[in-house]
């Protein structure tokens, strides 16, 4: 359909986003469809550049252990 997944491995479909405000809600729902059609677990990558990304970075990790989906942030300063 056109849409791809950031990283695959054995185990993960990855979604990789910036710690932008509103970015929780896409990376959730893009690494949960990933996983749907690759059958593997969603996973997210969080990209963050500082403390004024903590409010994203906390919204981010909410939703992602409410419904099952592993996230990682990654500090890119």
């Amino acid at each position: 359909d056109g849409t791809r997944c950031d990283i695959v491995t054995n185990s993960h479909a990855y979604e990789v986003e910036w710690a932008n405000p509103g970015n929780q809600y896409a990376a959730f729902g893009q690494a949960t469809y990933y996983a749907l059609w690759t059958g593997k677990k969603p996973a997210v990558i969080l990209l963050a550049r500082g403390s004024k990304d903590a409010v994203t970075i906390i919204r981010t990790k909410m939703l992602c252990m409410s419904g099952g989906v592993e996230c990682e942030v990654v500090d890119v300063r």
